[in-house]
């Protein structure tokens, strides 16, 4: 086998362990992203802690209202009760009798506006619930993946790079200096090959004079535009 075919076996294994490799720097993001469990915690954990706040509003609102029915009760009572000896006394009743009312209505306002909240949440909870399930499961399913990926990954590096290694120590240290060289200012791609009379890699004509010479094998022929080394297909 030539340089030029030991060269182009070499880039397709480099290109194997490049695209592993960057894979597996992927895999090793994700795998330390747990953004979206923690954003549905937070979301899980903000409404469950305002529901908690509602619940105890609710039944602080509740005591308020039932200790101001029975007063209300209580005044009532004393007022049909035939007690009251005087009309001061009955005045001051209905006076009392008015405030504990009005105070009533208000209470009884805020807890129905905080039972429309507490249902709300309480909805909103059981999404937050269904959501945060559904993203824990997904995570756990996507880390067992990305986990067997990663070992294949692993597997695939362990084999190849030695392949790799032996393939540049078959290589003439010219060959190597010139194709690292190319690989570096080219993308990746220091070997293209001929398609008809086009260079693969640039898409330009390769001249007739460049193509005997490549036919000949006699010595490296590099493209004459984008300057990669040139080799014919199989």
């Amino acid at each position: 086998m030539n340089d030029t075919n030991l060269l182009r076996e070499l880039q397709l294994l480099d290109a194997s362990i490049d695209k592993t490799q960057d894979r597996l720097r992927e895999i090793e993001i994700e795998l330390g992203d747990d953004s979206e469990v923690t954003e549905a915690t937070t979301i899980h954990r903000a409404i469950s802690e305002k529901l908690e706040e509602l619940s105890i509003s609710r039944r602080r609102l509740e005591r308020d209202v039932a200790d101001l029915t029975q007063q209300l009760n209580a005044v009532n009572k004393r007022i049909y009760g035939g007690t009251i000896q005087n009309e001061r006394e009955l005045s001051a009743l209905q006076d009392e009798m008015d405030a504990l009312s009005k105070k009533t209505e208000e209470n009884e306002d805020i807890l129905l506006e905080t039972m429309i909240q507490h249902e709300r949440y309480e909805s909103g909870l059981l999404k937050a619930n269904e959501n945060l399930n559904a993203i824990t499961q997904s995570r756990k399913t996507s880390l067992e993946s990305l986990t067997v990926e990663k070992a294949a990954g692993s597997k695939f590096l362990s084999e190849c790079i030695p392949s790799r290694d032996s393939t540049r120590a078959l290589c003439d240290s010219k060959s190597l200096i010139s194709y690292d060289r190319l690989r570096k200012s080219r993308g990746g791609l220091a070997i293209a090959t001929m398609v008809s009379d086009l260079c693969s890699a640039c898409r330009v004509a390769v001249p007739s004079q460049l193509i005997q010479e490549l036919r000949s094998g006699d010595s490296f022929v590099f493209c004459n535009s984008c300057q990669r080394i040139l080799c014919l297909s199989d």
